[in-house]
């Protein structure tokens, strides 16, 4: 499996900021960096703004409702608890 697929398949069960990607993969960032670009530029990939942050996504065209219905669940609660932890931070 090569770094674009395996990448693909992890953005797919879930999107994340580029950090997560890093940490979760161990590529490193110029590594991240070069597979992130190959996708986006190939449209499988999409990156949108998040709290000064980039999420990164995978467009999985053809998923099943259920599936589609949990990833957008996964999205609210992720960005959920970012919204807590930045207010916790804030009072802190």
């Amino acid at each position: 499996m090569t770094r674009d697929e395996a990448l693909l398949k992890l953005l797919a069960i879930e999107p994340m900021p580029r950090s997560e990607v890093i940490a979760v993969t161990g590529w490193g960032i110029d590594a991240t960096e070069e597979a992130l670009r190959g996708l986006i530029d190939a449209g499988q990939v999409v990156a949108y703004p998040s709290e000064g942050n980039n999420q990164f996504e995978a467009q999985v065209l053809g998923l099943p409702q259920a599936t589609q219905e949990a990833r957008e669940a996964a999205r609210i609660r992720k960005a959920e608890a970012s919204r807590r932890r930045y207010a916790r931070s804030v009072i802190a």
